[in-house]
């Protein structure tokens, strides 16, 4: 969190950071204009509750934007970024993503489809790895095995990229 805050500082922009649950943020209802999930809900089994408390916590109007790895067809082959088995992943139809997202009150404003995106910047990755600092000090040492294996994920169409930009669509009151 502290380099979150260090790079922040450096741009000028008021943001805030915190560690805690999706699933229960310690936030009040209502009280936040935008939420950004990069990534994020693939990690996540109970996407219903995830959106549900991103909807508590927005305003009435407020703005969610979501950019996370989608379910095609076929077995997925691990490891993977997010996964390194079937049982630590998460991921969901983009059809189910909407569906979830307007159950929980977003009207969705724009969907799209980033995997060609995905799959260049994978591949890209893959033959040469960016300098340092990049992903793979996050990641480990099975950084560049984790691409390769999304990449061909994403050329198999067993996973897509999906990007949202939603709206709540619902009153606070409405919600519980």
């Amino acid at each position: 969190m502290a380099a979150a805050r260090w790079l922040t500082e450096r741009t000028g922009q008021r943001v805030c950071f915190g560690v805690a649950s999706a699933l229960q943020l310690p936030l009040a209802d209502a009280s936040v204009d935008v939420v950004l999930l990069q990534h994020v809900a693939m990690n996540i089994g109970d996407r219903a509750g995830l959106y549900a408390e991103i909807a508590r916590v927005l305003t009435p109007g407020g703005r969610f934007a979501t950019h996370d790895v989608v379910a095609l067809t076929g077995e997925i082959a691990y490891p993977v970024p997010w996964a390194a088995s079937a049982a630590a992943s998460h991921l969901e139809t983009a059809e189910a993503t909407r569906a979830q997202l307007a159950a929980a009150g977003f009207t969705v404003q724009t969907w799209r489809d980033d995997t060609p995106a995905a799959l260049a910047w994978l591949t890209a990755t893959a033959a040469t790895p960016p300098p340092r600092p990049n992903l793979s000090l996050a990641m480990g040492p099975e950084f560049g095995t984790m691409v390769a294996t999304h990449a061909a994920n994403l050329r198999a169409g067993r996973v897509g990229l999906g990007m949202a930009l939603a709206t709540t669509s619902r009153r606070r009151s409405a919600l519980r």
